[in-house]
Order: structure tokens, then C-alpha cells, then sequence
């Protein structure tokens, strides 16, 4: 992307207007830049775990990670916290508005082909049938 911006925007311009829901990943560490945020036609902002692990017991952290989901959300954005691998983590998260959570709390990696059994065991009765039948069809 960064050899080639104007490419690589028109790509995910064309991705998004095909309802592709664009997240910038890893914010906060290596090539991001706050410049991404208003040029990327993104909807969703993943704080990278490096912050996240430690919100609990570092004041530091903890104001990082709350500075970006304010910053995100005044820019339209949703927020996924990477990282999270403590209820204590979930608990502070979803206090601070963050959307969405990714970690060893919720999963360890997984194959594709467990799934479905996966999101059984967590919403079997509230995961509408339409939800199950995408699924389905994006692991066949």
C-alpha cells in the first residue's frame, strides 16, 4: 500500500462501495500514522494489544487506549480492542465504548471448520438463521 497509495485507495474506495467493511489494523505501532485515519475510507479502528493488555495497570495505557477510542469515535468510527485476554480488560473496554474485543479471552485460533460450533456455544438461540447460512457459505 505504501509503494503504490493512490492504488491502494482507489482499491478500497471500490471495496467499500461494495459494502466491504474496511478496519485499519494494528494502530498504534509500526506504519500507522494518524494520517490514515482521514484518508482511508475505514470504518472500524483496531487498537493494537500492545496498549490493551495493560489498561488495567497502567495509567499510561489506559490513557492511550482511551484517547484513540474517543478519537475514533468522534471520527465515526468503531473501535476493536486486540489483545484482550482478561475480564478485568473486557470490563474496562466496554466501560471506555469500545465496540468490540479480539483475544484469548474469547478464542484461542481456531480452524475455519470449527466456527460454527464456536458461535453455537455463545448465541445459539440469538444468531439469526441468516447469520448461520453466511457463515456456512464462507467456509464452503
Amino acid at each position: 500500500m505504501i509503494s503504490d497509495a493512490d492504488r491502494a485507495l482507489g482499491l478500497l474506495a471500490e471495496l467499500r462501495a461494495l459494502g466491504v467493511r474496511l478496519a485499519l489494523d494494528d494502530f498504534g505501532t509500526g506504519y500507522s500514522s494518524l494520517t490514515y485515519l482521514s484518508a482511508l475510507p475505514i470504518q472500524q479502528l483496531k487498537i493494537d494489544r500492545s496498549f490493551v493488555t495493560r489498561i488495567v495497570e497502567s495509567s499510561r495505557d489506559a490513557a492511550i487506549v482511551t484517547s484513540l477510542i474517543d478519537l475514533a469515535h468522534h471520527l465515526g468510527l468503531q473501535v476493536i480492542a486486540e489483545g484482550v485476554e482478561e475480564p478485568q480488560v473486557a470490563d474496562r473496554l466496554r466501560r471506555l465504548g469500545c465496540e468490540y474485543g479480539q483475544g484469548y479471552l474469547y478464542s484461542m485460533s481456531m480452524d475455519p471448520s470449527e466456527l460454527p460450533a464456536w458461535a453455537d456455544r455463545f448465541a445459539p438461540l440469538e444468531t439469526p438463521a441468516s447469520l448461520r447460512g453466511q457463515v456456512d457459505a464462507i467456509l464452503r
